[in-house]
């Protein structure tokens, strides 16, 4: 080479020699490592739609949980034991317990009283069972005070 003189190769942005540049096996090897991280992304993704749609239908469960209890507690006719039950939208359906609570007393203690409270304790429990299950998904459980004094009579003087 004389020189000074500029021969094909040498202009830049040509190649020098033909091994330069990607071969057809590289190429796909590259395309089989990104599909195969495609692929664990995709999978990735799914399970994690999969989970957001279990968390959507268990906070809906638990919504109409609360709206049950809440209704229930606020309505001055459930004053007395009872069960009720009722079918609700997408295949779901409730039953609410009211019930009497009788706390423990504990009998070996020393100090004892029998002092009667002019209060009424029931235990409302909301059950609700998903379409087609015989198990309750969801339960919601609590106590209301009733006053026995408006009612006219207190506990146990029957």
């Amino acid at each position: 080479m004389i020189p000074g003189r500029r021969t094909a190769d040498s202009r830049p942005g040509a190649l020098r020699s033909r091994g330069e540049g990607f071969t057809l096996l590289e190429v796909l090897v590259a395309l089989v490592v990104l599909a195969v991280g495609a692929a664990v992304t995709m999978s990735v993704l799914s399970g994690s739609l999969g989970n957001i749609r279990k968390v959507q239908l268990r906070t809906r469960v638990m919504g109409y949980a609360q709206n049950i209890m809440e209704s229930a507690l606020y309505t001055q006719e459930l004053r007395e034991p009872a069960t009720y039950t009722e079918n609700l939208e997408e295949g779901y359906s409730y039953v609410l317990n009211i019930e009497e609570y009788e706390p423990e007393i504990d009998t070996e203690s020393t100090f004892t009283t029998s002092v009667e409270l002019p209060i009424r304790l029931l235990s409302y429990r909301v059950e609700l069972f998903g379409p087609g299950s015989p198990d309750p998904v969801y339960q919601l459980q609590t106590l209301k005070i009733i006053n026995a004094l408006q009612e006219g009579a207190l506990p146990g003087s029957q």
